[in-house]
């Protein structure tokens, strides 16, 4: 799984601008050999109780399906959306969190196709 934090920009003289920062890469399943963590910390060291939304799904998908859990680094910044005023044009402005899973042998190994995209609002 990786996550990485999407920064977006104003347009100048036509151009978008963004960035991409990459905030944690973590092995779901199997689970990985301890490791030393990292600065994102997301690893949880003990089961988390299923919510409604894994129940259900679990329930679905039968057991080959995996839950888990994530948390965003405390370092990270909130996610944040700068709206355009009445005599402004263009798409809103701010900070986006985008988590990405997909499947494969290794950490460098490239996804084949990505299957859901589910953006994030921080909540401090």
């Amino acid at each position: 799984m990786w996550i990485p934090l999407m920064v977006e920009e104003d347009e100048i003289m036509g151009l978008h601008f963004s960035r991409q920062l990459y905030l944690a890469l973590e092995q779901v399943y199997p689970p990985a050999p301890s490791k030393q963590q990292t600065i994102n910390e997301t690893s949880n060291s003990e089961p988390q109780p299923l919510n409604k939304l894994q129940d259900k799904l679990l329930r679905k998908l039968g057991s080959a399906a995996h839950p888990f859990t994530f948390q965003l680094p405390k370092n990270a910044p909130p996610s944040v959306t700068l709206q355009p005023g009445p005599e402004d044009q263009g798409p809103p402005l701010g900070v986006e969190y985008e988590v990405k899973m997909f499947v494969a042998d290794n950490e460098l190994e490239k996804p084949q196709r990505l299957l859901v995209n589910l953006h994030l609002l921080s909540q401090r």
